[in-house]
């Protein structure tokens, strides 16, 4: 999967909602390659950098063998997806560690997915 989008900025919320759709096209797709969508949130600021809220890392590879030997879309409603960020806690390097939020609560992130085949996807 190839290629990348961004959503509009929303400004001074904890729990923004975004309700934007994305259309990536799958081209050469071998089953046995790792096939994923990655999300990463930023904390928009006016001023200086941007801050990584985290990531998550949704794998489509069963969505996308169900369109193809289907040959019918594959749709997956209101995933809650995890945030995390990367950790380095000094004696085993680098590891995944859950993003919290205000309040010590999870963060995370709702997405829906939907696989078109390539016949349906009018390619």
């Amino acid at each position: 999967l190839y290629g990348q989008a961004q959503t509009t900025i929303v400004y001074k919320s904890y729990n923004p909602e975004w309700n934007e759709d994305f259309t990536f096209y799958l081209t050469d797709y071998i089953p046995s390659d790792p096939l994923s969508l990655k999300f990463t949130v930023m904390d928009w600021d006016a001023v200086g950098s941007h801050d990584l809220v985290g990531h998550t890392e949704l794998d489509l590879r069963e969505q996308v063998e169900e369109a193809m030997s289907s040959n019918e879309s594959a749709t997956r409603d209101s995933m809650w997806l995890q945030l995390v960020e990367m950790e380095n806690d000094g004696k085993r390097g680098e590891r995944e560690k859950k993003v919290k939020g205000r309040k010590g609560k999870l963060t995370k992130i709702q997405a829906s997915l939907q696989v078109l085949p390539p016949s349906a996807a009018g390619r």
